[in-house]
């Protein structure tokens, strides 16, 4: 008995896809319909304004507003602000966490607040490890509520050094490569915290998901990536920490852009054997290359094979591959010889075609997990409202 423009808006709300089409008229399961429009509506006409949860939790009604073109709180999509319930109940319990002796971030050391005009907070820095440290132990009901006053505190100054600290934390974690081997289970917990973050966060969501997978682990303790940053004038750790920061934020874009035609066989685990895969030639579709020039990385997926001979002469293969790197298409020889030490190009196989495969595989599944995990603890918390 509702308009059939109002009944459109709450099946699209409610995520019920049509069954069949014919022409302008579309069908619909009548169970799961009904279910999910009768749902709909009890949410909606339950719900309450910003200014009633502004009295509740103490909030003005502006930050509130705020919060919600943030993303930090989902409204049921009328014409006015409304929360239903269950939203209302989370942020209620975010408020009261974040002023919680015991529960607070501040009270747990995972960032640091001073005051800001008469009332207000300003974050003034960030503890990853601290927060890492702390969310491990927890469930996932008890991790979500932790990460949900890290979402409602990064804004303004407060989501500038969230940003700063997770960069520090990142360059970090590679100073820790080959002395702990707790790095993919924080990794996975980072990845955890990134999730219920804006969608500024998107980049460093894909290159953490890469350190989850694992991957950087692969190509990184070989000798030969270091050995290149030798030839290329990076002889201090630090700079090769920065180096291999470059590359891991390079194979993250690169592996989930859009650009880049990838596609998914079967998956293999993620190990490098003692020897060569290809023992004649590494360089071939679907590997993924680095290539240093003037001391910054520059990685690069091989799509095709144009040319390939053996070169009997040398010794060595004579070939042109044409590699997708972020911004063009090249083609280059990889094993090109040049008496000029500068010109010389400083390249190696960071990843294998199988090996590329693989990740790819271990970096959708560790975001989808992610994701699940957030959809069904948000429909428990609807349910128990």
């Amino acid at each position: 008995r509702i308009s059939r423009y109002k009944l459109n808006r709450l099946l699209t709300a409610a995520s019920i896809r049509p069954v069949h089409r014919s022409g302008k008229t579309i069908y619909f399961d009548e169970n799961e319909a009904r279910e999910a429009v009768r749902d709909r509506l009890g949410r909606e006409s339950a719900a309450i304004s910003l200014v009633t949860l502004a009295d509740r939790t103490g909030v003005s009604a502006a930050v509130l507003a705020r919060k919600v073109r943030q993303g930090c709180i989902s409204t049921t999509g009328q014409a006015i602000h409304a929360v239903d319930a269950s939203e209302a109940e989370r942020i209620g319990e975010v408020v009261q966490s974040l002023h919680s002796p015991r529960e607070s971030l501040e009270a747990l050391g995972i960032c640091r607040l001073h005051s800001r005009g008469r009332t207000g907070e300003e974050v003034a820095a960030w503890d990853i490890c601290r927060l890492i440290k702390v969310a491990e132990p927890l469930t996932q009901l008890q991790r979500r509520r932790l990460f949900k006053q890290v979402a409602w505190l990064c804004e303004g100054a407060g989501r500038r050094r969230l940003l700063y600290a997770l960069q520090c934390y990142l360059l970090s974690y590679y100073r820790s490569l080959g002395h702990d081997r707790n790095l993919t289970r924080e990794a996975q917990t980072l990845l955890s915290v990134l999730s219920h973050l804006p969608t500024e966060f998107a980049s460093y969501r894909n290159r953490v998901a890469l350190l989850a997978s694992g991957a950087s682990e692969v190509y990184g303790t070989t000798e030969e990536l270091r050995s290149l940053a030798r030839a290329a004038g990076l002889y201090s750790e630090a700079s090769y920490g920065v180096l291999r920061a470059q590359i891991d934020e390079s194979i993250a874009d690169l592996l989930t852009g859009k650009r880049i035609p990838l596609s998914l066989g079967p998956s293999e685990p993620v190990t490098r054997s003692s020897g060569s895969l290809y023992t004649e030639d590494d360089f071939v579709r679907g590997a993924v290359i680095v290539c240093i020039k003037d001391q910054k990385a520059e990685v690069g997926l091989i799509l095709r094979v144009e040319q390939q001979a053996w070169n009997s002469i040398v010794c060595g293969w004579k070939k042109t591959v044409v590699v997708r790197f972020a911004q063009e298409e090249r083609r280059i020889n990889p094993h090109t010889r040049t008496n000029n030490a500068q010109q010389r190009p400083h390249m190696m196989v960071l990843l294998r075609a199988a090996e590329t495969n693989a990740v790819l595989h271990l970096m959708r599944d560790r975001l989808r997990a992610e994701q699940r995990t957030g959809e069904f603890l948000r429909a428990s918390e609807r349910q128990a409202s």
